[in-house]
């Protein structure tokens, strides 16, 4: 749904957004390209990342909670929670990136 890449629904998102909380996209991959959305949530939010399924999907993360983990400390706690689900995260974390 396309509308999920408006200025009106990031604008709401980010007023109803918890500080510690998340906004997640599951957009389609050439939302990636898209420099008006990437600059639109980085606005919105102080940390923006996002990652290529590979299957023609692109996953945005956008949150105002501060970051402090080390990259040490994001394996080490995507390992504990791949445990706990059942199934590999390390993957997907390897894939994430900052949004530029």
């Amino acid at each position: 749904d396309n509308r999920v890449a408006t200025e009106a629904f990031l604008d709401d998102a980010s007023r109803q957004i918890k500080e510690s909380g998340m906004l997640v996209l599951n957009c389609w991959e050439e939302h990636q390209y898209q420099h008006d959305l990437k600059e639109s949530l980085k606005q919105r939010f102080n940390s923006v990342t996002g990652l290529d399924t590979g299957c023609g999907n692109w996953v945005v993360f956008a949150t105002n909670a501060p970051h402090d983990l080390n990259l040490k400390q994001q394996r080490d706690e995507c390992e504990k929670l791949s445990q706990q689900l059942g199934f590999p995260l390390n993957k997907w974390l390897n894939r994430l990136e900052d949004v530029e």
